[in-house]
């Protein structure tokens, strides 16, 4: 009983509710993807928002309300998003700032929901955070990177469930399961017997944790390994390569291709990154096709090993076009033909704001841009959906595998068997980058039922299958090549 007495009374206290936000993004960011086992517990997360919702259960003023997620929320997105310091310390600060005011808001929502119903007090925080999931991932600034959902990513047996509801739905389980548990322990410290309202949300809260459990358990379980006779062998390349001379990185993709078509001498299809190719070897012209640089001198040896292989290529470039006043640079994926023939192509739809552009409304900040080494480039609307052997398939360019609309859109209706996500990690310099990519790969398997192919320059390639589960053969934290053979 003083117990009790005790912890309900600090609870009350302003420092103690701020504490326990801190160790909330703590817990959490320990959940996170992450390279080193040591330092990546999935499962945590199911309980890593318990504190700063006991914070939030106490607190009696919309303004602490606010003041208490912007701690737990700023302090989660400077941890689990350090890597964006390797660009620049102001885009880091300034990420961490836009995204932490997303869920900061939340708080006096909560704070009035919590006053006028009290008995929706376990359900209303789920639906207010996956509303903030939603609307981070919106607009030119958004970025759907650190949500809940992903630190399970490499837990199968949980997030199947996304294949019905998407990756949110996942995060609103995982936060519901938490606020469960804040409910129970706020009944518990205030010595409060719940109300028959109250004890029916919180069994209903519960219910669909166990049945999205269920689901995805016996969802994976459902998968059989089955023979098919159409296959694709796909070749990727990793030459874990860093900024260095253009020519240099050619030679580095032909070299290391070139050996893996020695041993793997039947690939339908070659691989290689975003940004694997740099220079001016192609050219775009207005709201014209993109063509062959003659002038560049690795155009003759790109064309070359590409005839002499024999084998189509999927690689990351960038395409400028100097038709405009100024020159504009588009991040694409290009297939290639046996030929050397530019089949098809696709360019970035969702650039990251102040990693990659900037909008006309802040064209001011352009010469702090380009001090900052920002490439300016320019999003397009074209959606492409590739074809090789009767295969289809789409590409989505680095971070664009965040999107999880944005992939379904691609893909909805139009008949695609797999994905293949082309990344420039080594840019980050972070392996936690890295393993962020990966688990947003493993949800779009899930939603979209396909396999992902992901080729990055950072030691981390390979594929995952539809159910989101790592080939082993997939490179990871190391450079070389490896076949991976699709089934459908």
């Amino acid at each position: 009983m003083r117990f009790q007495n005790s912890i309900s009374e600090y609870l009350e206290k302003f420092s103690v509710q701020a504490a326990l936000g801190i160790v909330s993004a703590v817990l959490y960011f320990f959940s996170t993807p992450a390279p080193d086992i040591y330092y990546h517990w999935g499962p945590l997360i199911f309980f890593a928002l318990l504190p700063v919702f006991l914070s939030l259960a106490c607190v009696k003023s919309e303004t602490k309300g606010f003041l208490i997620l912007f701690i737990f929320s700023f302090t989660v997105y400077l941890l689990s998003m350090y890597w964006l310091k390797n660009s620049h310390w102001i885009i880091w600060l300034s990420f961490s700032l836009l995204y932490a005011l997303y869920y900061a808001f939340l708080g006096p929502l909560y704070v009035f929901l919590n006053r006028r119903l009290p008995f929706l007090n376990p359900v209303s925080f789920p639906f207010l955070w996956i509303l903030a999931d939603w609307a981070r991932a919106q607009g030119w600034w958004g970025l759907p990177f650190g949500n809940a959902a992903q630190s399970l990513f490499n837990y199968p047996y949980f997030i199947q469930a996304a294949e019905i509801g998407g990756e949110l739905s996942v995060t609103f389980v995982i936060v519901s399961l938490n606020a469960v548990w804040a409910a129970l322990a706020i009944s518990f410290f205030k010595k409060r017997r719940m109300k028959k309202g109250e004890l029916a949300v919180i069994f209903l809260l519960f219910a669909v944790f166990v049945a999205s459990f269920l689901f995805s358990y016996f969802r994976f379980k459902s998968f059989k390994n089955q023979s098919s006779l159409e296959t694709l062998s796909v070749l990727a390349v990793n030459p874990d390569v860093d900024e260095i001379d253009e020519s240099a990185r050619l030679n580095a993709y032909i070299n290391l291709s070139q050996k893996g078509l020695e041993s793997f001498w039947n690939a339908d299809l070659l691989v290689w990154n975003e940004g694997s190719v740099v220079s001016h070897i192609f050219l775009k012209e207005g709201l014209g096709e993109i063509f062959y640089n003659f002038d560049e001198p690795d155009v003759f040896r790109l064309r070359k090993f590409i005839i002499n292989s024999q084998k189509p290529l999927l690689l990351g470039g960038y395409v400028y076009d100097y038709s405009a006043k100024k020159r504009i640079i588009y991040n694409c994926s290009l297939l290639i033909s046996s030929r050397a023939e530019i089949l098809d192509y696709y360019c970035k739809n969702r650039l990251i704001f102040f990693g990659e552009y900037l909008p006309e409304q802040f064209s001011f900040l352009n010469r702090f841009a380009e001090n900052l080494y920002l490439t300016q480039k320019k999003p397009m609307s074209k959606k492409t959906v590739f074809e090789i052997n009767n295969w289809r398939f789409i590409a989505p360019i680095c971070s664009e595998n965040g999107f999880g609309d944005l992939v379904a859109g691609y893909a909805k209706n139009k008949d695609v068997d797999f994905m293949v996500n082309l990344s420039n990690d080594n840019f980050l310099k972070s392996r936690r980058a890295s393993f962020q990519h990966l688990a947003a790969n493993a949800f779009r398997a899930v939603e979209n039922r396909f396999p992902v192919v992901f080729s990055t320059n950072s030691g981390y390639s390979g594929m995952m299958d539809e159910k989101g589960v790592i080939d082993e053969k997939s490179m990871l934290e190391k450079a070389g090549y490896a076949l991976f053979r699709l089934e459908k």
